[in-house]
């Protein structure tokens, strides 16, 4: 039996914590496996890595497994286990912003299969996600309440406190709302525009007490090693798109030094596309502005580049199934 308490941090946390969910509830490990190309004795492989695809089985083959309300919640609970040493580490960094920004350039082995983009205003900050897969919308909500309890109860680690958090899911209010309350609070909105966290921005600047900065150093290094140190390819992008303002597929090839066909490739490893990426960091733009107080369609039309405000509409519409009016009217007021 695969004890992960002995095995080396070099196998994927998602492996693992996936591994000792279906431990917990006497699931066939070689039913968790099948599809991904791994045997059992794989496991015992302490040099093992998984990729994007293998993850997002392990991740399906469990809420089919276990298709209980709490199966999401309590599998990220054990990915938290797994990543104890590096949350440990983390509280010996300066500040908790800090420490979020070294979690975020991690994100391939500590959130995975979530795209994710912050917006700090001046008193908030706001988490949109996205998956990294086009996925059902069944198992977009499992994602969702993963990764809702995955953030929830990092920052609780992290700061020894619950963090005041309100949590916007896209999916319908679920039959097993208790679940959520008893897990992340009930500060919770459902039916809204995109998945995303929010939590007071004053919390970005929670100073931690003195710890061990060699052991800091030394175990952030290690999972350095592992991701090489760099944003994965659809984080990078994300960020061109966002930060320089490119909208076409030539331009973000260009700056990276690659050829068109390359940047479709990489991306197409992780089951996205370029277009799908931009209309991402498009709609979490959109929905962010739309929420900033004095901010008018045709002033975030405008700064999302959109000439015609009717252009801008439409493509709001398209991607969150909303107008941008009835975006106003569903965003919770954060004040």
């Amino acid at each position: 039996m695969l004890n992960s308490r002995h095995k080396s941090q070099s196998l994927t946390p998602a492996l693992l914590a996936s591994v000792a969910f279906c431990e917990r509830f006497s699931l066939s490990r070689r039913r968790l496996l099948h599809g991904t190309g791994l045997e059992p004795i794989d496991l015992h492989n302490s040099q093992l890595a998984i990729s994007f695809e293998q993850q997002r089985r392990l991740f399906k083959t469990i809420s089919q497994l276990r298709p209980e309300p709490d199966s999401a919640f309590i599998l990220a609970e054990h990915l938290l286990y797994e990543q104890a040493n590096l949350l440990a580490a983390l509280s010996n960094s300066n500040r908790l912003g800090q420490a979020l920004r070294i979690l975020n350039a991690h994100c391939f082995r500590y959130s995975p299969l979530m795209l994710a983009q912050s917006f700090i205003t001046a008193q908030r900050v706001e988490v949109y996600y996205s998956p990294m897969f086009d996925i059902p919308s069944a198992h977009s909500q499992f994602m969702a309440e993963f990764q809702s309890y995955l953030l929830a109860h990092t920052l609780k680690r992290l700061t020894g406190h619950w963090v005041k958090s309100w949590f916007n899911f896209s999916h319908a209010r679920p039959k097993n709302v208790m679940e959520y309350e008893q897990r992340l609070g009930t500060r919770l909105q459902f039916n809204q525009p995109a998945f995303s966290v929010v939590f007071e921005k004053k919390w970005l600047n929670f100073k931690f007490s003195e710890g061990n900065t060699w052991r800091a150093r030394r175990v952030i290094s290690e999972y350095q090693k592992c991701d090489d140190g760099l944003p994965t390819t659809p984080q990078l992008i994300m960020q061109l798109i966002r930060n320089e303002r490119f909208s076409n597929l030539e331009q973000v090839a260009d700056l990276l030094g690659m050829s068109k066909a390359t940047v479709k490739r990489k991306l197409s490893d992780y089951g996205l596309s370029f277009q799908g990426l931009h209309d991402t960091v498009r709609k979490h733009q959109a929905l962010h502005w739309l929420q900033q107080p004095g901010y008018s369609n045709e002033q975030v039309a405008e700064y999302l580049q959109y000439s015609d405000v009717t252009n801008f509409r439409r493509a709001v519409k398209r991607w969150t199934g909303y107008t941008p009016s009835q975006i106003k009217q569903l965003l919770v007021s954060w004040t």
